[in-house]
């Protein structure tokens, strides 16, 4: 039950991030709707790659190791 009540929190603190950066987008840099789309789309871009780094660490090891060398390659990136 927590967990849920957690999912909830952290989705409404999304939803109040985004609509933070729209406003900015709106009001102080004077962007249209289509661009504010395509910088939030953006901002998207690292979280869309997280399941990829995912999968990849868990099921394709380097050196025996799952996690370690894809953390110091992805600091190194």
């Amino acid at each position: 039950m927590s967990y849920l009540f957690l999912q909830y929190v952290n989705h409404g603190l999304w939803v109040m991030a985004i609509l933070g950066c729209q406003n900015l987008f709106k009001q102080y840099m004077f962007l249209e709707p289509e661009q504010m789309a395509i910088y939030i789309s953006i901002i998207h871009i690292p979280w869309t790659l997280k399941i990829i780094y995912g999968l990849m660490s868990d099921n394709l090891p380097i050196w025996g190791y799952h996690r370690r060398p894809y953390l110091v390659i992805m600091g190194l990136v």
